[in-house]
């Protein structure tokens, strides 16, 4: 479609949709005519955005601003306008126009419910909102598969028709074989040691006197605090935020000082470029550094010395309006479980250490791991995360940071 052209994570989206769709309404036995029309409306379903300025078509839908969610929500309203003129297309018209209804009434802009809304369009709600989760259009982050189908299944009788939703558990094969038992199955497993040298090779630095990471000044602080490890590594350096307003509030920050001292170090910022193109800049230049957020925590590659520090500014909490961690709160409250060490606590972990690992990519690379969140070390549950990481040297006194710099410089030469 003419929205999938204008590439980045919306190319194939309204195929991908489409042939999930078809494969829902054959499960739930929709007659052939009627499956064909799903099908259509699910690769037409975005036409309305044709004319969203790309800024627009990026932003999440839980990241947008007033003005933006209220252009948003008109789409279906535009396509509507497009597709009626059509006589082929009036039927995928009816179902692209109530995308926004939700299965317990409480949708737009006719608040439709139930079977109330087409099955149709039922249908194309879900189909569309599982690939928007994974491609990041509908929620802060990108979620994987599973994550999605969770977040689909907890909507069951909320936005989605649970018997729409037990159709797409199926197709992707939510339920398994039943010729294959757990005896039958057989799986081989392994582990081997790091290669890596983490105690000589890496130094994990958690400033003192930082101030709590929900507080205003928290990302000043940050940038203060980096800046004397960011001239000592010589630029080298990813500084990786949680949040955008952060990042975006951090790079500014960054410039007026590169101004204020002369720097020579090239600073960028996520956004510039694609993160290929950000990423084989970086490699190039040798001594820049590279201001960015969640998209850089894992999947980044950068061997040898052009990456030197990696500078984090909070333990990755997922933030309370997350979807998927609503949901999983839920459900292990519900079971009477403890959510935020069963489940948060873990998590944060296994994100922390996937942002860790942009440091060491090779057995020759050193570095230091500076993590601006006081939790880490004066919270009970920051020693449990810590613990996770790989076994680095561990410091809270800048000059100790500072030297470890020199002492590398001092090795290669």
């Amino acid at each position: 479609t003419l929205i999938d052209m204008r590439g980045g994570n919306l190319a194939g989206h309204s195929r991908r949709v489409a042939d999930l769709a078809r494969k829902i309404a054959l499960r739930l036995k929709v007659e052939a005519k009627q499956v064909q029309e799903i099908f259509v409306a699910s690769l037409l379903h975005e036409i309305g955005k044709v004319g969203f300025a790309d800024e627009l078509l990026r932003t999440p839908v839980a990241m947008m601003k007033p003005d933006q969610l209220d252009a948003y929500r008109k789409h279906t309203v535009q396509a509507e306008q497009l597709l009626l003129p059509l006589a082929d297309l009036r039927s995928a018209s009816d179902i692209i126009c109530a995308q926004f209804e939700r299965f317990d009434g409480t949708g737009f802009p006719d608040r439709l419910a139930g079977e109330a809304i087409p099955l149709a369009t039922r249908i194309l709600t879900l189909a569309s909102d599982f690939d928007n989760m994974q491609i990041g259009t509908l929620t802060q982050r990108q979620l994987n598969a599973e994550e999605a189908r969770i977040l689909i299944v907890h909507g069951s009788g909320k936005r989605y028709d649970p018997a729409v939703v037990t159709a797409f558990t199926e197709v992707l094969g939510g339920v398994a074989p039943k010729e294959e038992s757990d005896k039958e199955r057989r799986v081989e497993t392994a582990a081997w040691a790091s290669p890596f040298d983490y105690p000589n090779q890496a130094l994990l630095y958690v400033p003192e006197k930082m101030p709590a990471p929900n507080t205003p000044e928290h990302t000043e602080a940050v940038v203060t605090a980096a800046l004397p490890l960011i001239e000592a590594a010589a630029g080298r350096t990813f500084l990786l935020f949680t949040s955008l307003r952060a990042m975006d509030r951090a790079y500014g920050m960054l410039k007026d000082q590169w101004q204020q001292r002369g720097w020579e170090f090239p600073l960028m910022v996520q956004g510039e470029g694609t993160r290929t193109e950000l990423l084989e800049r970086f490699r190039k230049l040798g001594n820049a550094v590279l201001v960015a957020s969640h998209s850089f925590w894992e999947g980044v590659d950068v061997k040898g010395d052009a990456l030197s520090m990696v500078v984090i500014d909070k333990l990755p909490f997922a933030p309370p309006d997350d979807p998927v961690l609503a949901a999983r709160i839920e459900a292990i409250t519900q079971a009477g479980g403890n959510a935020f060490m069963q489940y948060q606590v873990p998590h944060a972990a296994i994100t922390l250490k996937q942002g860790a690992g942009r440091l060491i990519r090779d057995e020759t690379d050193r570095g230091v791991l500076m993590i601006c969140d006081p939790r880490l070390v004066e919270k009970p549950y920051g020693r449990r995360i810590w613990q996770s990481l790989p076994p680095m040297k561990r410091t809270r006194h800048e000059a100790e940071a500072v030297a470890f710099f020199a002492a590398a410089q001092e090795v290669k030469a």
